[in-house]
């Protein structure tokens, strides 16, 4: 083989070399990008998780309000009607017994 041939053997060689590096660098370039997405990822996940479960926290504190106040006015309202049906019972307890005494006692 002459001079020649042999210097261009070398320089393929050689650009093998170097399209070689060039490739594994690329590789660990593209793991080091993969690997950060999937940190980012997994942190988005985690902050997505938290804000999602303050959501549901802030909206089963607002519906256990919404409970309570529905709770006391059904009771304020029952309350309410008792008193009325106490009332009546009381005015009308005076006669009940203005009746009976008419009626045992002649």
């Amino acid at each position: 083989m002459d001079t020649k041939g042999v210097t261009l053997l070398q320089e393929l060689a050689e650009q093998e070399r170097v399209l070689i590096s060039k490739v594994e660098d690329a590789k660990k370039q593209a793991s080091e990008i993969i690997e950060k997405a999937k940190l980012d990822a997994a942190k988005i996940k985690e902050d997505a998780l938290k804000r999602a479960n303050l959501l549901a926290s802030d909206a089963a504190e607002k519906l256990q309000a919404e409970s309570e106040e529905t709770r006391q006015a059904i009771l304020n309202e029952v309350r309410s009607k008792v008193e009325s049906i106490e009332a009546k019972a009381s005015a009308n307890r005076e006669k009940a017994v203005k009746l009976v005494v008419e009626r045992v006692l002649p």
